[in-house]
């Protein structure tokens, strides 16, 4: 070996031993990184500061070392430089503090309880306690919130502000209510459906506010449309018209990706009566009157209007002798009230049992749910219902294919049946082809079709009975 490449090696070694050598900017070693916890439990869209040492050999704090914070799961927590972790997905994950090739690891857990929540198509929103959004499912159309497109099968945060109250999942996009009473929606927008005064292809997957004066007391979402139920009694549609479940008799603009009529932004109904309350289905949309009549809008090829015909209405229109409404639910061809006594009607296509009545046929008019159940809660799906009688217990009745009813076996349901387990709830909703409720005791069970994460349980495709979304203290 020459001299020159003796050198040469010499030099090469050394700079090796500095890159790996675990010593400061002034030259002294770091022996230890320690963080002010180890574990931490941190709420959905809370915060928590940590305070990361840097020690050497003798144990003496090392001042102006640079620490370097990451989380092994972004879309769990989130930290900053300054230590400062944020939660933003219900579950599990670590966050590293690094200094001078020493690290210290925390154990972080995400915690979520919701109060509402909205099961849409191919995912699912609920409203937190503390006031926050959180999504899970399908997110191709930006419709979880998140300001990605990344798909997710546990919660993950929409929006940290305002404080909300409400939301709903809807096709391709969602909307929530907040405490103020303005309405934010994120997602598609080719028919309008986000309500922002345009119509476009492209992707919104930040929630942003529906512009306009209004101020509402409930939100409700369709496939392609939104409703509000402002404070005076009015509701106001926007997004896609196609059948008439906007209310009104000519839509304000003409949006050209599915050639439908549509209003980009809320526009009231033609109605002669104050409203109480609001749910948007698919293609028609109901609403409860202040006198407790109720009326629907929109589709009505499998009568799913109830006012004893096949016709399409562009403007709300009586249901046939359902007069003392508390409630009333439009779901995909057929549509479901509950009487000020708990009583529950249904009316349209029976074609899976949604109905619930026997016998097992479809009907233009309201007829009432078999069982002689007294309901708290009714919720109109794509192909079936779910209800809450005033026991608690959960019952769910129509198609079953993915599990949707919660009885735990396969096969349709013609009439009410008992959703599986000894859980008792106050609050359940019918999505599209699974289900979503609030037990008693606060935690929040999803069932039925999994295939795009909408149940918000993690792995799996479907789930036949009641299972808690991830995230949940225990």
């Amino acid at each position: 070996m020459t001299g020159r490449t003796s050198r040469m090696l010499a030099a090469i070694a050394s700079l090796f031993a500095c890159a790996c050598a675990d010593v400061t900017g002034d030259g002294t070693p770091v022996a230890e990184v320690t963080v002010s916890a180890t574990r931490v439990d941190v709420s959905l869209g809370g915060t928590v500061s940590l305070s990361v040492s840097v020690l050497d050999e003798s144990g003496r704090a090392l001042t102006g070392q640079p620490v370097h914070w990451a989380s092994n799961d972004p879309r769990v927590a989130r930290v900053g430089t300054d230590g400062v972790i944020t939660g933003v997905g219900g579950g599990a994950t670590t966050v590293t503090a690094e200094a001078g090739g020493r690290s210290a690891r925390v154990n972080v857990n995400v915690t979520v309880a919701f109060v509402w929540v909205g099961p849409g198509l191919f995912h699912t929103c609920g409203a937190t306690v503390d006031g926050f959004i959180a999504c899970w499912g399908t997110n191709s159309s930006g419709e979880l919130g998140d300001s990605t497109i990344f798909s997710s099968r546990t919660p993950v945060l929409a929006q940290a502000s305002p404080r909300f109250v409400v939301t709903d999942g809807g096709g391709t996009q969602s909307c929530g209510l907040a405490e103020d009473g303005r309405a934010f929606c994120w997602g598609a927008n080719w028919s309008a459906q986000l309500g922002r005064g345009s119509f476009d292809r492209q992707v919104h997957p930040s929630p942003q506010p529906v512009p306009g004066p209004w101020i509402f007391d409930a939100i409700t979402v369709g496939d392609r449309h939104g409703c509000g139920l402002a404070r005076d009694g009015t509701i106001a549609c926007w997004g896609g018209g196609f059948s008439g479940q906007l209310g009104v008799t000519g839509a304000t603009t003409q949006c050209p990706a599915v050639n439908e009529p549509c209003n980009t932004t809320p526009v009231p109904v033609e109605a002669v009566s104050a409203f109480a309350s609001v749910d948007a289905g698919e293609e028609h949309t109901c609403g409860v009157g202040t006198d407790g009549v109720a009326y629907c809008w929109g589709e009505n090829s499998e009568a799913q209007l109830g006012d004893g015909s096949v016709t399409d209405r562009a403007v709300p229109t009586a249901v046939a002798g359902l007069l003392s409404t508390q409630r009333v639910s439009a779901g995909g061809s057929h549509s479901c009230g509950l009487t000020t006594t708990g009583v529950a009607y249904c009316w349209g296509s029976n074609a899976f049992g949604q109905l619930g009545v026997d016998p097992p046929v479809s009907s233009t008019t309201p007829l009432p749910v078999a069982g002689n159940i007294r309901f708290v809660e009714i919720s109109a799906g794509h192909e079936h219902t779910c209800g809450v009688a005033d026991d608690g217990v959960a019952y769910c009745w129509g198609s079953n294919q993915f599990g949707q009813v919660g009885s735990g076996t396969g096969g349709t349901a013609l009439q009410p049946e008992p959703v599986t387990g000894t859980i008792t709830f106050t609050f359940i909703r019918a999505g599209a082809y699974h289900s979503c409720g609030i037990a008693t005791d606060s935690v929040t069970y999803c069932w039925g079709w999994n295939n795009a994460g909408q149940l918000g349980t993690g792995p799996g495709f479907t789930q036949p009975v009641p299972t808690p979304v991830a995230g949940q203290s225990p």
